[in-house]
């Protein structure tokens, strides 16, 4: 993670709670896996930004609404 990513995860924080930033940081891994595999197995790309994939975590998170609250009732 470079100083953007960091900064990102700080306007999500700020927008959308500094508890969904940290389920945004814990899942965009799981989310840029398959990506991840996929071009280190096809020898596509070298290095692989990580933006995006926070960009789409914090996306479905803000519309689907946070994956285990109704677990963890946090």
């Amino acid at each position: 993670m470079g100083g953007g990513d960091i900064k990102l995860l700080a306007a999500i924080g700020a927008f959308l709670g500094v508890r969904s930033a940290i389920y945004v940081l814990f899942l965009s891994p799981v989310v840029s896996l398959p990506f991840a595999l996929f071009a280190k197995i096809f020898r596509r790309a070298e290095t692989i930004p990580f933006g995006p994939f926070i960009a789409l975590t914090a996306a479905w998170i803000f519309l689907f609404g946070n994956p285990t609250a109704k677990v963890f009732y946090f």
